[in-house]
């Protein structure tokens, strides 16, 4: 079980900031002699000294950031679940406790969370901006991309703010991979992204039960020939009529299971730097092949087009052995349920001692960020504010709270107690109930697995261990006209390439005969013209 403690993966990030940005002071943590940063700062807050600037890069934070208590507006997602018992994140401990440290009172806001994109897109429009402001590269994003927010006048250029941020820094230079990805393709900064305190686990993987491959004297897969033995075998000697559940009710959703050993998956792939549509590949078509075989020797489930992701009938009724995409979906809870024994399986490989190269790949960066928007009355504030959530105690506050009240520590670690676990755990309140400050900083996602067994927890070293993700799209970005163009090509692109291999794994359609004139169609739909875009963007990003 991979772990470290917040204490010390912290240290290593300030550690590492502290050297990076102490030793480039000449980089773009230091803005032009006019730049906007101290124009702004004339008119709101000072810029602090030389020794202090040098004291917050080495990790430390001078408290309180503002002598008088000023007020900042900041609008900002609000947890589906605690939106149910509070109004704003104003209310919780964290933030009334932020608030005591920083002299800087938060206004929040929060959109109706059913409706986000829709909520960013008329609060943009309006040009009514708060001082921050949320943004979400899933559900509250810029057409355009994170550069057109900077150059439509939505958000400020963070470049010369970050002299102002410098656990910021520290945080985003801890590897190239994730300081490559808090920048716009123009080598800018739009936002603060919350990041990781360390790369999260594949979330999702192949789960199978042990105690039928005892019965069967079989070890856990690790081939694609190890898979059809044992779901030949659980067909034939356990009596399994499904023996693999896909768990959703389209097919091509859950490739990212059983496709990682051939690199291919229903959409773009980012192999050696090119921008591969993996659908029109051999290895998509062979892919199809053994699908195609396999369903038709009953070994995947018949109705699964139209099973619902959540329906274990099959599981409780031993008639299922494998469950693919069991994200979420612990061993403990069908062995207390249904009194069986599953273990997780790394993603087949076509021969042993391969690596798959796509799956749930993560990263340091998250989707969340805030930014500093045009009309912020006090950017340098805003800055500091938002920085603080990436220093050591500001983390600590953003993912436990104030010890004694929400947290302890257990063997030198921080732990959530168990007034907020009970919380938790009867679903009427989350985390955020207790914790809501700011949806950026340093985020520690383990703290959410305390107490959780073992026998969980390994699924997903398992999964994690077996794909290094190195054909997965990293967070590209396209420019509002390419987006607009590849939004209008792919479109009918992706509904026909979802029918098709609906077809060519049920036998409609044969990935031999057929596979000429299914390229075919799709070249004269466009792909080549989208994957023009997908490569500018690709280029675009291994440049900034």
């Amino acid at each position: 079980m991979k772990k470290k403690s917040l204490a010390v993966l912290l240290a290593l990030t300030l550690t590492a900031g502290a050297l990076t940005a102490c030793g480039n002071s000449g980089s773009a943590t230091t803005g032009p002699a006019e730049s906007a940063s101290q124009q702004t700062a004339e008119a709101g807050t000072e810029a602090g000294t030389q020794a202090d600037t040098e004291a917050a890069a080495a990790g430390t934070v001078q408290l309180p950031l503002t002598e008088e208590t000023q007020t900042l507006t900041a609008w900002m997602s609000i947890d589906s679940t605690t939106a149910n018992n509070i109004t704003t994140y104003a209310e919780t401990p964290a933030a009334q406790e932020a608030e005591r440290r920083t002299n800087v009172h938060i206004e929040y806001s929060h959109p109706a969370t059913t409706a986000t994109q829709e909520q960013f897109n008329l609060l943009v429009a309006s040009g009514n901006l708060p001082d921050i402001m949320w943004y979400n590269s899933n559900s509250a994003k810029y057409t355009g991309g994170m550069d057109a927010l900077i150059d439509d006048g939505i958000f400020l250029d963070l470049t010369d703010y970050l002299q102002y941020m410098p656990n910021y820094v520290a945080a985003m230079k801890r590897n190239a991979e994730t300081e490559l990805q808090c920048k716009t393709d123009t080598g800018r900064y739009a936002v603060a992204w919350m990041l990781n305190i360390e790369k999260e686990w594949d979330w999702g993987g192949p789960l199978i039960r042990k105690d039928w491959l005892d019965d069967c004297g079989l070890e856990v897969p690790v081939t694609y020939d190890d898979w059809y033995e044992m779901l030949k075998a659980f067909k034939e000697q356990k009596g399994a009529t499904i023996p693999m559940l896909t768990g959703s009710k389209e097919f091509y959703n859950m490739l990212e299971d059983l496709n990682a050993g051939y690199g291919v998956t229903d959409d773009f792939i980012n192999k050696d730097g090119k921008a591969t549509y993996a659908p029109i590949t051999d290895d998509y078509r062979d892919f199809m092949k053994l699908m195609s075989q396999w369903y038709a020797e009953g070994l995947i489930d018949p109705e699964f087009m139209t099973r619902d992701t959540g329906d274990q009938s099959t599981i409780a009724n031993a008639q299922t052995g494998v469950l693919l995409f069991s994200v979420w979906t612990y061993p403990s809870v069908f062995e207390t349920k249904y009194s069986q024994e599953w273990v997780p399986a790394p993603y087949p490989v076509k021969s042993e001692g391969e690596t798959a190269h796509l799956g749930w790949q993560q990263y340091e960066i998250c989707s969340d960020a805030l930014g500093i928007t045009t009309s912020c009355k006090d950017p340098v504030l805003a800055a500091k504010w938002i920085d603080y959530f990436f220093s050591e105690e500001g983390s600590l506050l953003k993912n436990y709270g104030i010890e004694g009240e929400t947290f302890e520590y257990i063997d030198g670690e921080p732990q959530l107690n168990e007034m907020v676990r009970n919380a938790k755990a009867d679903g009427t309140k989350s985390n955020y109930d207790f914790l809501g400050v700011a949806l950026t900083g340093i985020y520690d996602w383990k703290n959410s697995l305390y107490g959780n067994e073992e026998k969980n927890l390994v699924c997903y070293d398992v999964w994690d261990a077996s794909t290094d993700g190195s054909y997965v799209m990293p967070p590209i970005s396209m420019t509002s006209e390419e987006g607009a163009e590849y939004s209008a090509i792919m479109g009918d692109i992706t509904t026909y390439v979802q029918e098709c291999t609906v077809k060519f794994i049920t036998g409609a359609m044969d990935p031999d005969s057929d596979w000429d004139g299914f390229v075919s169609q799709i070249q004269s739909m466009g792909i080549d013209q989208a994957a023009e875009y997908q490569q500018a963007a690709l280029d675009r990003y291994f440049a900034r």
